[in-house]
């Protein structure tokens, strides 16, 4: 069963999210895990594709954006999209969007990244709740 996972944040910062999500990502990428991350917007996805190249002086995360080509011919890892529906080849998914997208049981982690911005925390609870009211396994991280 899938595993859900909240992080959450103390401010109310988008880019500071989203700075997180590259820490977050460059830790799992290192021990060797996938991950997929379903982006909210075209311009939440455009701007954590230009972090995730810049975000640390001296490395960056290899990633790509999604297009139905490009996901199924590449050795990629780390996938950025949105309206697209991956087939869960990687074990790890991390939602930025709005809702919970309805292919997040094919993950065995799910990461909800929420800070305090009063819509996205009201967006957490909603997520919150359905993961719990279907038995789902939750943890959580309070940065």
């Amino acid at each position: 069963m899938t595993h859900v996972d909240f992080y959450l944040l103390s401010d109310e910062s988008r880019s500071e999210r989203l700075r997180f999500v590259c820490r977050l990502v460059e830790k799992i990428h290192n021990v060797g895990q996938g991950i997929y991350i379903h982006c909210s917007s075209e311009a939440e996805q455009n701007s954590l594709d230009d972090q995730l190249w810049t975000f640390k002086a001296n490395a960056f995360v290899a990633h790509q954006i999604v297009t139905t080509n490009a996901y199924k011919n590449t050795d990629t890892s780390i996938w950025l999209g949105m309206n697209f529906e991956p087939d869960g080849k990687e074990p790890i998914l991390i939602n930025l969007g709005i809702e919970i997208p309805p292919f997040f049981s094919r993950f065995e982690r799910v990461l909800e990244v929420i800070n305090q911005e009063q819509e996205l925390r009201q967006q957490g609870r909603e997520k919150y709740r359905f993961y719990q009211q279907r038995g789902y396994l939750l943890r959580h991280h309070q940065l």
